[in-house]
């Protein structure tokens, strides 16, 4: 027992606080306090923070649906143990939930060319529970942008805008639609008159997953649902990532980068 609590100090004082990602144009943090979650994506020109410092969401947030009794949440923040790798260009974290049977790896990258952020993610699940809905990467907005109106560019049929959704949305309300359904497009955006960050997925073979536009405290909730097997005890890897790109523009831009990005994906399964 001495031995074991000996080797659980020494782990967590070996965990780094955070993991500073940065190229000239983006500024991005992960702490440990919130177990790496988002606490910090900076664009530099034009000065933008798009993430609320007072939501600290966990990196991800787990639904699980068991066969004897109700569905379970679990964080990042719940992990038993976190085992934290450092890349040249990112960060490999590998969670550890043996309550649940689950080991989860996540895997974040700056591109330095687009300074474009892509999360993927695999869950190793040992035991009887299955995935409903895994919100990946968490991503907390805050409520308002200081150019202009911020606006959520959302992609319900062919697309609709919530202007200043910070003032407009009741705290505790989400919209949500899904995507193969009545969403038209894999993508978020959230903007003012100057910048935008853009969230999508890069997924070019039609996996379930819902977006989002929650009102929690403090910030606006903008994390991808996904929904990829709720089969008890099924090993998940996404097979595409999940990408936030800050730049200077509004949402026609962003309509453009996720148009070429998609095409850029549909030439290369042609060539294979």
């Amino acid at each position: 027992m001495r031995r074991l609590l000996v080797t659980l100090l020494w782990t967590a004082a070996a965990l780094p606080a955070q993991f500073p990602l940065a190229t000239s144009a983006l500024s991005v943090n992960l702490n440990s306090d919130i177990c790496y979650g988002l606490i910090h994506l900076r664009n530099i020109n034009p000065q933008r923070e798009y993430i609320a410092p007072e939501a600290r969401l966990p990196l991800y947030r787990l639904i699980l649906s068991r066969p004897d009794g109700p569905e379970i949440g679990v964080t990042s923040a719940q992990a038993a143990s976190v085992s934290p790798q450092r890349l040249k260009n990112g960060a490999i974290l590998t969670f550890h939930h043996p309550d649940q049977k689950l080991t989860i790896t996540c895997t974040v990258k700056i591109e330095a060319a687009s300074s474009r952020l892509s999360w993927t993610i695999a869950i190793r699940n040992e035991g009887r529970l299955g995935l409903r809905s895994l919100f990946y990467p968490q991503w907390a907005a805050p409520l308002h942008l200081p150019a202009d109106e911020s606006r959520v560019l959302y992609p319900f049929l062919d697309g609709q805008k919530f202007i200043e959704p910070g003032k407009c949305l009741a705290e505790g309300s989400t919209k949500r639609i899904q995507y193969p359904g009545q969403a038209a497009l894999q993508l978020l955006a959230y903007h003012d008159a100057e910048s935008v960050l853009l969230g999508m997925t890069l997924d070019g073979e039609g996996w379930m997953k819902h977006l989002r536009v929650a009102r929690i405290r403090g910030a606006l909730d903008l994390s991808f649902e996904h929904n990829p097997d709720e089969r008890p005890g099924t090993n998940i890897t996404l097979p595409y990532e999940t990408v936030l790109q800050p730049f200077r523009g509004g949402w026609e831009e962003a309509a453009d980068i996720y148009h070429m990005r998609q095409i850029g994906r549909a030439s290369c399964r042609e060539r294979v």
